[in-house]
């Protein structure tokens, strides 16, 4: 369950995405899209804390994500919001895309939505794009239970060492990618 610090931190997140988009829908308003900015950043520092949000931008495997998403927001400061938000939207699908198949699972159990969500064509839709990229895991086999990103950077690392099996979204093997 969130603390009530947390709350405040997606309440702000929230704001933060309507500003963007009031900013983009107004013309590339600047100052609402820069607004957004500034509340959208403070409210992901909100709610996962200041050292996390450090570590969630500095990750190796997301830097061009970092870099494109900041060089937007500095563009969109210098008064250059319709460059600056195309970079910052591309560095956005880079660094949080990830987190879009749980957004949409998430939003399947709202009353409204989840019953458009849940329509058989749209579900359709959502599972043609979603399992080339998002839905599947790559595994080490042989690997000690860690901390998911722990096993995944060790996945990576001894890539050549170990067996690989592509799993998909049900835990079926779907083939073996490295054998040895």
């Amino acid at each position: 369950m969130l603390t009530d610090i947390q709350k405040i931190g997606v309440g702000l997140t929230a704001f933060g995405l309507v500003f963007m988009v009031l900013g983009i829908l107004l013309f590339f308003d600047a100052g609402f899209i820069a607004i957004g900015n500034i509340l959208f950043l403070s409210g992901i520092t909100t709610v996962i804390g200041f050292f996390r949000t450090i570590l969630f931008f500095k990750r190796k495997q997301k830097i061009f994500g970092t870099l494109c998403f900041f060089t937007g927001i500095f563009l969109v400061f210098i008064k250059w919001p319709m460059i600056g938000i195309f970079i910052e939207l591309f560095g956005f699908v880079n660094l949080f895309g990830d987190f879009f198949p749980v957004i949409l699972s998430f939003m399947r159990n709202l009353p409204i939505i989840g019953k458009l969500l849940n329509k058989p064509v749209v579900r359709e839709i959502y599972s043609t794009t979603t399992t080339t990229t998002t839905t599947k895991i790559w595994k080490c086999t042989g690997l000690p239970t860690k901390k998911r990103e722990e096993a995944a950077e060790e996945c990576q690392s001894r890539a050549s060492n170990a067996e690989m099996k592509r799993i998909d979204k049900d835990r079926r093997p779907v083939g073996i990618i490295l054998p040895l």
